[in-house]
């Protein structure tokens, strides 16, 4: 089918009739879609510059068979997003900024959809002189379309209440006003209707079933039908069959929050829970009825453990804790330190370098001396371990930034052995060697860093670290 954008697209016989090439990837693993993806944008490239040419060198403008080529993409945050995963992914996202920036010179014009505009790369959304706003209910994301597409604070706050089908069109299409304005019903058979209602369905167990944890001793359970809680939909207190379980379950969740300097997100506390109990009775009880962590959370009733629904959702005690902000990494690394936000924010979109806020860096360093410390130093483990205690630790840092740090301490020459140096001093070693693999690296990527810069890097990496008076920084643990 991609064959198909061998040939450049040209006038048709008939008027009213339209050339055009569907891929569907909707079934497609995301590594397949992206190769589908970057040879069809390879190809419609080369075959609209190769038709520019005969154009060309014809000399003949009247002679010109061309027709405008729209190359649209949905759910374009997938293809182009702020940090890609890999190379294919990088390759598609620069085809896009390409095309994006010169394709007009070729008759190539780029139609992106997503629904969340702030994770499209930001060269790209420079690149969006139109656009075509629909209900965007979100904060966050209606503060972006003010600072990146100048639309009106006014404006912005009423897209949020619109109706289905209501539009707002911005752009130098419409000479820099807003016009609002009703978008016909789709023509086509439109997917994305979601799963059928039948999940809802509360739980039930007819048998008795037997679950082991993983700390040793059979547990009965004959379940109840119906979710906990009256027909009203309110959850009421812990069912008694389960009062063993759900105690010790408590006792993690109130620990984990009590030893947080931060609030836990729920992700990291479900994958404690989850270690510590195992998947099976989790999932067949689900949740002992609760259908999930959030709702077994806030089932607590307890004033020091209170269940946000911010981002991913957090788990926090009120009296310790602050509520959690709705924004990216990089606005909130903006908020809590200004003077490293610039350069920090180039590394990240440049060199791939994990944007964490100062101190942050410090965390991880101290959970990958604790890692090697206790269970020596296996890539995959580590690095899963590592990112596991990051987000108990409530530093939301990906595998890949996992990966990212540990590969800068090698190329530093870390030797990743185990230590009985001192946490923060062990720590503040590791500092120092990611400040030189980071400045080194980015030399290699041929990324200019002032003097000035690297002293920056150094007290961004280094911030909250007791320094090492003694000099064994130099030395190889």
């Amino acid at each position: 089918m991609l064959g198909y954008l061998l040939r450049p697209f040209s006038r048709v016989e008939r008027p009213d009739r339209w050339n055009a090439c569907i891929i569907g990837l909707d079934k497609a693993r995301i590594d397949d879609g992206l190769l589908a993806v970057n040879l069809a944008l390879f190809r419609l490239w080369n075959s609209s510059q190769h038709q520019w040419r005969n154009v060309e060198s014809d000399n003949n403008p009247g002679n010109d068979p061309r027709v405008p080529t729209f190359i649209v993409i949905d759910e374009a945050h997938n293809y182009a997003p702020t940090e890609h995963r890999n190379a294919v992914q990088k390759r598609v996202t620069d085809k896009l900024i390409q095309i994006a920036a010169e394709g007009r010179k070729y008759g190539l014009y780029l139609i992106l959809a997503t629904q969340r505009p702030r994770k499209l790369h930001p060269h790209l959304v420079l690149e969006c002189e139109n656009c075509c706003l629909l209900r965007i209910q979100s904060k966050v994301e209606q503060e972006f379309l003010e600072k990146e597409f100048g639309i009106p604070h006014e404006e912005a706050g009423r897209i949020g209440k619109y109706e289905k089908g209501h539009a707002l069109f911005h752009g130098r299409w419409m000479e820099g006003k807003q016009v609002e304005a009703a978008v016909a019903p789709a023509r086509t058979i439109v997917g994305g209707g979601g799963v059928p209602d039948s999940w809802m369905a509360a739980p039930s167990f007819d048998t008795a079933m037997v679950f082991e944890t993983q700390g040793g001793g059979a547990v009965e359970d004959v379940a109840e039908p119906g979710l906990h809680g009256g027909s009203d939909g309110a959850v009421a207190s812990m069912p008694r069959r389960e009062d063993h379980l759900v105690t010790r379950i408590q006792e993690v969740v109130r620990q984990a929050v009590e030893e947080s300097l931060v609030p836990v997100s729920l992700s990291a506390l479900g994958l404690k829970i989850r270690d510590l109990f195992g998947n099976e009775i989790i999932e067949a009880t689900q949740w002992f009825g609760y259908l999930n962590l959030s709702a077994l959370v806030r089932a607590l009733n307890d004033e020091h453990v209170v269940y946000s629904p911010v981002g991913t959702g957090f788990v926090l005690d009120p009296s310790r804790h602050h509520e959690p902000i709705d924004e990216d990494v990089v606005d909130r690394v903006a908020r809590v330190a200004p003077d490293y936000a610039s350069l920090a924010a180039r590394l990240h979109y440049e060199a791939r370098i994990p944007l964490l806020a100062p101190g942050e860096y410090g965390v991880v360093f101290q959970i990958i001396v604790e890692e090697i410390r206790q269970n020596g130093f296996a890539m995959s483990q580590t690095a899963k371990a590592v990112r596991d205690q990051a987000k108990l630790s409530g530093v939301q840092l990906t595998r890949p930034g996992v990966n990212f740090i540990l590969a800068r301490l090698y190329s530093a020459g870390y030797s990743f052995e185990k230590t009985e140096t001192a946490h923060l001093e062990a720590a503040g070693i590791l500092a120092q060697r990611f400040t030189a693999g980071v400045v080194a690296f980015c030399e290699g990527i041929g990324m200019k860093l002032t003097t000035g810069d690297q002293e920056m890097i150094a007290k961004w990496v280094n911030d909250d670290l007791t320094s090492n008076p003694s000099g064994s920084a130099e030395q190889t643990p």
